[in-house]
């Protein structure tokens, strides 16, 4: 796995998780929205997906629904402010491989690339 598409619409964010895999060796490519991340997966077929859950003009659920949808499979980690249980298992009834609350941490955001590599 190289190649990570990191989505939020948080440039803070987007900021820190970028500097968090480039130092860890992956190649990042940045959307702000969810309509980015899909004009983005279908140009540069990443190998993983972190994707926010709440953003402006398509929000992360939506993204997972139209991979879904589209049969593209793209291993997803979910992160977001959104804890309700509810939410969590919408997203992995979609696809998504992992989900992490935030604020996240270094650590946290490559044990969960770890967990999904195997």
């Amino acid at each position: 796995m190289k190649r990570i598409l990191v989505t939020d619409d948080s440039s803070t964010t987007r900021g820190f998780i970028k500097k968090v895999l480039v130092d860890a060796g992956f190649q990042v490519i940045e959307a702000s929205n969810g309509v980015e991340a899909l004009i983005l997966i279908n140009r540069e077929v990443p190998d993983l997906l972190m994707l926010d859950l709440l953003m402006p003009d398509m929000d992360g659920l939506e993204v997972l629904e139209k991979l879904k949808t589209a049969s593209i499979k793209v291993p997803t980690i979910v992160i977001t402010a959104d804890i309700q249980e509810q939410v969590k298992e919408e997203c992995f009834e979609l696809g998504a491989r992992d989900f992490l609350n935030k604020p996240v941490t270094a650590d946290t955001i490559l044990n969960s690339i770890r967990k999904i590599n195997g």
